[in-house]
């Protein structure tokens, strides 16, 4: 039964994880040469491409977690196991949401720009003020 379990959670993990990586174009097109807003934008993809990966990776785990702990209540050490894991998943979830906002934080403070606004800057598509294409 363990063996089915783990082998259903690599394929849903695949099956959730392969179009993401083909989809994220994580590596900017900079044409001819790159530069320093092109290094930024590399970054954020990064960033953001691991930010995602750990969201799906925590829903996975909550899943599982909850499975444990609703499924054989008779057992105790199921429950604890799927307490413990409850626990890990929450830490290591807001370890990497604060690592996100101290990265923010720091190009807010350097630049005057966080990675959303630093990236529409570099945008070829003209916009106004409100957001609107010219």
């Amino acid at each position: 039964m363990k063996n089915v379990l783990v082998a259903f959670a690599m394929l849903v993990g695949t099956a959730l994880i392969v179009p993401s990586i083909v989809s994220a174009q994580i590596v900017p097109d900079c044409g001819a040469g790159c530069g320093w807003d092109d290094l930024i934008q590399l970054a954020k993809n990064i960033l953001d491409f691991i930010v995602m990966l750990a969201i799906t990776a925590s829903a996975l785990m909550f899943a599982y977690a909850g499975w444990l702990f609703f499924s054989d209540t008779g057992n105790a050490s199921n429950v604890e196991k799927g307490k413990k894991i409850f626990g890990a998943v929450v830490v290591g979830l807001i370890i990497v949401l604060v690592a996100w906002l101290v990265v923010n934080t720091i190009l807010v403070t350097l630049t005057g720009r966080g990675l959303d606004e630093r990236v529409n800057s570099v945008s070829s598509v003209p916009v106004d003020r409100h957001g609107s294409i010219v």
